[in-house]
């Protein structure tokens, strides 16, 4: 999943710097959470993306992990460099201490648009977590919400 090769650029956000690229595929794809977090103006979402991996479903929010699946996501342009430490503090990333972080920024290639961008990557064991079946995780969090309770009879 890790950037090894040189840039690659088309698309959108072709002339966007990469080090100001990042793609949410989860819980910051919702504007409100990025309202409370202190980011609106600091990042602009350029659109939708494509990642390279497989989402984990851990209950309020979802996990990336290297994989060879399509994971959902929006692709945002970093305004201002303090949103990057929210987003490293948000994510739990410690740049200091990657191997004690909940999540690692790493860069990777986009599958669409044909960029690389920062992406957080979970950075924990994930045996017998459930997969986000369809990359994603709107789409699954709204049909967890919908599914009909069950009652004992």
């Amino acid at each position: 999943m890790r950037l090894t090769a040189g840039s690659r650029s088309s698309g959108a956000a072709a002339a966007i710097c990469e080090d100001r690229l990042i793609a949410f595929y989860g819980t910051l794809r919702d504007a409100a959470l990025r309202h409370s977090l202190g980011l609106t103006g600091r990042v602009r979402r350029l659109g939708r993306c494509r990642i390279e991996g497989i989402l984990y479903d851990l209950g309020p929010y979802p996990a990336l992990a290297e994989g060879k699946r399509v994971v959902h996501g929006e692709l945002f342009e970093i305004l201002d460099s303090g949103a990057l430490a929210a987003l490293d503090a948000f994510e739990e990333f410690d740049p200091g201490r990657p191997k004690l972080s909940a999540y690692v920024r790493e860069r990777v290639p986009l599958i669409e648009p044909d960029r690389a961008c920062w992406v957080y990557v979970y950075n924990r064991p994930l045996r017998g977590v459930p997969r986000v079946l369809g990359g994603d995780w709107l789409k699954h969090r709204g049909l967890r919400r919908h599914r009909p309770l069950t009652r004992p009879l």
